[in-house]
């Protein structure tokens, strides 16, 4: 019996393999013309009948005019007047770390303890996962992939679709540090089995333990850069470009008050902030401009947090963020099999009053930003990773299909077990009755 347990265990994570290979780097220039360009810059410029230009080295050479696009020794693609726009990316998500929920060795999102900053999520993200290629499908490029379980859960990483293995996915390792922020009012509900006093001593001594946390990290960085010869701790020598203002910090925070109690305290100590999830964001409003602390907005298509929010409160939160003078990206909020939806998120929060350039830039550009590597990904300019997806109208559309995308300059091979198991069927239908 147990050998059939484990021969069904290697059975099923094998069958979730991804068998599409990564495509290999260019050899030689190439050109996509004859599209529209959708730059994503901050002016939302828009070039039609123009051609890009990428070079060997996987980065945009220039953006010229149809007209001038060279021809001579290049790899030429005719996009017949297309639209071509930056590769989309899904934030705060887990995609790469688990494969199947019902398979615990195709988990691993957490870690033991509570705190663990020095778990780094592209190392155990897995390249030969079948969800990389069912959201590439879509037109998701990019991920910033975040660790799981804990008060501090670990380091974020910025990661490609495309790869061999892990050092091949990775695009910044050190994206930040992700802490979830506990509770900080009481609550009575049904399911409640503690008192509001009972809760609230477990509040105090959640905050204080996180606070002498971050204490003690700043602590021993500063004895060590004194010369100290303590024991490296690697806990804290991975929040060191998070206590220098290098890499952000990901509050997971979504009331008012966690909002406000997570903002305030990371602000005092000198760090960079960033809401993740933010339900509660516009109530601090005023905090969060002044600051300029962004937020990721973690699901559009969810119902209301809240008995006291409006029914569509989660559709139109990404418009009042953009109303308030707030940065923001939106992620899917979902489990990574999902993740293929992140363009239907954000064209969710344009039915309900976002502009469709920002809704656009949520998943592209700002995201990019957010994660620390807008000057790599999220727009299309020269010296931008070619980074790009073609589709024939808006990619938004559910009805759009991405015909074709790049990443890093490398023509991706876009199939994958949905697709293979579509063509399968149809030719089952296509074939003549009996």
């Amino acid at each position: 019996m147990r050998t059939h347990l484990i021969c069904l265990l290697l059975c099923t994570t094998a069958a979730a393999q991804n068998s599409t290979a990564p495509t290999a780097a260019p050899r030689q220039v190439s050109c996509i013309r004859n599209v529209v360009v959708h730059t994503m810059d901050p002016a939302f410029t828009v070039i039609p009948d123009a051609a890009v230009v990428i070079g060997t080295d996987g980065r945009i050479a220039a953006i010229v005019p149809a007209a001038q696009a060279p021809m001579d020794d290049v790899l030429v693609l005719d996009g017949g007047g297309r639209h071509v726009w930056p590769g989309f990316i899904s934030s705060a998500t887990t995609m790469g770390l688990i494969e199947v929920q019902q398979v615990r060795a195709t988990d691993d999102r957490t870690e033991f303890g509570l705190f663990h900053p020095e778990v780094e999520a592209w190392v155990a993200v897995n390249p030969d996962s079948d969800l990389l290629a069912v959201a590439r499908a879509n037109g998701i490029l990019g991920a910033l992939v975040f660790p799981q379980g804990g008060r501090v859960s670990g380091t974020a990483s910025m990661i490609r679709l495309n790869g061999w293995d892990t050092h091949d996915l990775v695009v910044r390792k050190d994206s930040g540090v992700i802490v979830r922020w506990p509770a900080t009012e009481p609550t009575v509900q049904w399911w409640t089995r503690t008192t509001p006093d009972d809760q609230q001593k477990r509040i105090d001594r959640e905050l204080r333990e996180l606070r002498e946390f971050f204490a003690r990290a700043k602590a021993y960085i500063a004895a060590r850069d004194a010369g100290s010869t303590q024991v490296e701790d690697l806990r804290f020598e991975r929040l060191r470009p998070v206590l220098s203002g290098a890499a952000p910090l990901y509050l997971d925070a979504n009331s008012a008050g966690q909002v406000a109690s997570a903002v305030t305290w990371a602000l005092a100590e000198g760090f960079k902030p960033v809401v993740v999830g933010g339900s509660g964001a516009l109530e601090q409003a005023d905090l969060l401009r002044a600051h300029d602390v962004p937020v990721i907005v973690v699901g559009v298509h969810r119902l209301p947090q809240w008995a006291h929010e409006a029914w569509d409160a989660p559709f139109t939160l990404p418009a009042r963020l953009a109303e308030a003078g707030i940065r923001f990206s939106i992620a899917t909020g979902d489990e990574p099999s999902n993740d293929r939806n992140l363009p239907h998120h954000a064209a969710t929060a344009v039915a309900h009053g976002l502009s469709h350039d920002r809704a656009v830039a949520a998943i592209t550009r700002d995201a990019a930003m957010i994660a620390g590597v807008g000057d790599q990904l999220g727009s299309i300019a020269p010296g931008m990773r070619a980074t790009m997806i073609l589709s024939g109208a808006d990619p938004l559309d559910v009805r759009t299909p991405v015909e074709a995308a790049w990443i890093d300059g490398r023509r991706l091979d876009l199939s994958n077990h949905q697709t293979r198991m579509l063509e399968k069927y149809r030719k089952k239908y296509e074939a003549p009755k009996p």
